[in-house]
């Protein structure tokens, strides 16, 4: 009877070790996607500043061209 006692134990105690690990395997997976989705929307975001400053860099550009053809044109 004894020994029965001592495997239900081991038993329930090797149970609740592999479930916890499974769980905190679970938080660590959940935890990376959360980072990997921040990290698409930074990367979005810096995409779109990068448009952003490359049309104002093109329009800036295409006014001093603009500004440099009329003088040469007097």
């Amino acid at each position: 009877m004894l020994r029965v006692l001592v495997v239900l134990v081991v038993a329930v105690a090797a149970i609740w070790y592999f479930t916890r690990d499974a769980a905190e395997e679970a938080s660590v997976f959940e935890e990376q996607v959360e980072q990997i989705e921040i990290a698409e929307t930074g990367v979005a975001a810096a995409e779109e500043a990068a448009a952003a400053m490359a049309a104002q860099s093109d329009a800036i550009r295409d006014e001093v061209m603009g500004g440099m053809g009329e003088k040469g044109g007097e």
